[in-house]
């Protein structure tokens, strides 16, 4: 409610009780925010259209995409290698079907917020020990 963006309230504050009630009547009569036509964000559609017009080569795409990923992480295996070395064997028992070196570098390749994961992989989560 404080922020800038926030939608005003429906009814306005400190009314006496019956005019909050009028006004509660008025407001029943009109759709509430979520039964509105949604408005379309100019930006949205052009970037959904932008996406849907090449579907013929998205396919391509796709795959290209996924090719390098495999690539890269092939050439992660021997980090993700030295990590296991460090791991306690409960850990490693937990973590053995993760890739946990390639992992690491996405996260840093998609800024993840959460930089403490890839070392917890490692050590243990501490909320299961």
């Amino acid at each position: 409610m404080t922020h800038r963006a926030a939608l005003p309230p429906l009814l306005p504050f400190n009314l006496d009780p019956d005019a909050h009630f009028g006004r509660a009547l008025q407001r029943a009569q009109q759709p509430l925010p979520y039964e509105d036509i949604p408005v379309s964000d100019l930006d949205l559609e052009c970037v959904a259209d932008a996406y849907a017009a090449p579907r013929q080569t998205l396919r391509a795409w796709r795959q290209r995409a996924v090719g390098a990923l495999r690539e890269l992480k092939r050439r992660w295996e021997g980090v993700t290698l030295h990590l296991r070395a460090f791991q306690e064997p409960a850990v490693h028992q937990v973590t053995k079907q993760r890739d946990i070196g390639f992992l690491a570098l996405l996260m840093i390749l998609t800024s993840w917020a959460d930089t403490g994961f890839p070392y917890e992989l490692v050590q243990g989560l501490p909320a299961v020990g």
